[in-house]
């Protein structure tokens, strides 16, 4: 039995040893495997806005929001909340799940069409009589889940105004 406790007094300490170099080793190679995928988040701006339509029941925007991704690997976008405010009432807020795939360096445009009743806009509109002009703002947030980062929320909004009249 002393053989074998000689053994284990040499062996431990050893295998302790070993064990602690290999996982250092380990980290270190994790640490540059992540050091050259150098993920990003991507960037979300919104590049454009027009009044689809305006009739009796309301206004129909599209925002076109642009994700550029610069990465070297594609990403996923999730979905997107937004809240739409025009003289600074909040008209349309809400979430959507919309899965958009964007390449490795690519980039992608994603519509987001928001509805607004007059019946919503009424006592704003009321107030607006003698105005030819109102003032919007779109907050959003895009959903991603990135390799590394995991889920992260980018945010974006727009600011303007449109004739109405």
């Amino acid at each position: 039995m002393r053989r074998l406790n000689s053994f284990g007094v040499f062996f431990l300490p050893l295998a302790s040893v070993l064990l602690v170099s290999f996982l250092q080793t380990g980290c270190q190679t994790t640490k540059e495997i992540l050091n050259r995928i150098n993920v990003k988040e991507p960037s979300v701006s919104v590049a454009n806005v027009s009044v689809e339509n305006m009739s009796l029941v309301g206004i129909n925007f599209i925002f076109d929001v642009k994700i550029d991704n610069p990465n070297q690997v594609g990403i996923t976008m999730g979905g997107f909340d937004y809240d739409f405010l025009i003289n600074g009432h909040s008209f349309v807020k809400g979430n959507q799940d919309q899965s958009v795939k964007i390449e490795p360096k690519g980039s992608s445009t994603v519509q987001i069409p928001l509805m607004v009743g007059f019946t919503d806009l009424f006592s704003v509109f009321s107030s607006m009589k003698k105005q030819s002009e109102a003032s919007y703002q779109l907050t959003t947030g895009f959903h991603f889940d990135l390799p590394v980062l995991g889920k992260v929320r980018i945010p974006a909004e727009k600011k303007g105004s449109f004739n109405l009249r």
